[in-house]
């Protein structure tokens, strides 16, 4: 298992790498800037995990992304601002999550990516597919700027849940095709669904 430990920023290279849940509990990361999966690799985040970005901070994936949450422990992506999983910032209850925290998962070119029982929430990027291929399986994204948009490739979907979004929900573009079954909209302030040349 390769660990990550608050601050650290780099490109992963071509290999497998496992984010773990530890023996007491809930493991957190936090990244402060870009970190990106290389073509060929494979990030595979453990249920449990929970993953903190820092203001303009961002995960580019060009490789594969796993995310293997279950229903006893998703795995979360978040602002460093949510305490959920320990206050990671130090910084006691002086600072809150929005929707306006400036951080996205953007996913580009490479494997099939997947995220089953999994929590994204206060990210105003939201997660983008871009010409990538991706499965939702039992994932939420609450309190956010934007939801989800691919351009290009396929994305699948089942029981995803997107809430208290300030812009779109869920687009599609580029002849991306978008396919997801038991999907909850509410509370956006922008288009719930779009289709884009």
């Amino acid at each position: 298992n390769t660990y990550f430990t608050p601050g650290m920023a780099f490109n992963l290279a071509q290999g497998q790498y496992r984010i773990a849940i530890a023996p007491q509990g809930l493991t957190t990361t936090s990244w402060a800037e870009t970190i990106t999966v290389m073509p060929g690799t494979t990030l595979t985040l453990e249920a449990g995990t929970v993953v903190k970005f820092a203001e303009g901070a961002e995960l580019r994936v060009r490789g594969t992304l796993t995310a293997l949450g279950n229903p006893a422990a998703p795995v979360y992506f978040t602002s460093l601002q949510n305490d959920l999983g320990g206050d990671t910032n130090t910084d006691g209850s002086a600072s809150e999550p929005s929707v306006f925290d400036d951080w996205y998962i953007y996913l580009t070119n490479g494997g099939m990516n997947t995220l089953r029982h999994a929590a994204i929430s206060y990210s105003n990027g939201g997660i983008f597919f871009d010409g990538a291929d991706g499965v939702l399986e039992n994932v939420s994204l609450m309190d956010m700027g934007y939801g989800i948009a691919a351009r290009g490739g396929t994305l699948t979907g089942n029981n995803v849940t997107i809430a208290r979004v300030d812009g779109d929900a869920l687009v599609g573009m580029n002849s991306a095709t978008l396919s997801v079954s038991g999907l909850s909209i509410d509370d956006v302030l922008g288009d719930a669904t779009a289709l884009y040349e």
